[in-house]
């Protein structure tokens, strides 16, 4: 009997499709960032007259972090609709910097955070890096810049 038991077991779970197991994360442990580094566009922002008119390259590292449901909820889907599009990400970090001349690297990396916020509205926190690799001054250095990190 018990052997009959295991074989309609069995049995049943052989003929029984797979199914896809979703799990659930405690959301208060998990952090998912999405990173992009090395972003590089032409703008023309900065303080002095040859920045404006000449424009210059100014290379953005961004670290993204989405809320702990988004991540389980893609995770469990695996659909690019349950998540954030890094590409769209991209594309909107590019539209800021290509855009409008600001002076500042500190307006310009407020315009990129509040972009990011309110495209979307899973996106917690944003950490900002713009360089300006190719920046005149009277010495020698690989870029100059501005972090950024900020939580809503």
């Amino acid at each position: 009997s018990s052997m009959r038991a295991l074989w309609l077991l069995l049995r049943r779970s052989a003929a029984s499709p797979l199914r896809r197991r979703t799990h659930t994360t405690t959301t208060a442990s998990v952090s998912s960032t999405l990173l992009l580094k090395g972003m590089r566009f032409r703008g023309h922002h900065g303080v002095y007259e040859h920045e404006t008119r000449d424009g210059q390259d100014f290379v953005v590292d961004a670290e993204v972090e989405v809320a702990s449901t988004v991540w389980d909820q893609a995770a469990n889907s695996d659909t690019l609709d349950d998540t954030v599009d890094y590409e769209q990400v991209f594309k909107q970090v590019e539209g800021v910097v290509t855009g409008e001349p600001v002076r500042l690297l500190e307006t310009l990396s407020h315009r990129i955070v509040h972009e990011l916020f309110d495209r979307h509205a899973s996106i917690r926190a944003v950490s900002l890096t713009i360089k300006k690799p190719g920046v005149k001054i009277d010495g020698t250095v690989d870029y100059l810049g501005l972090h950024t990190s900020v939580r809503r």
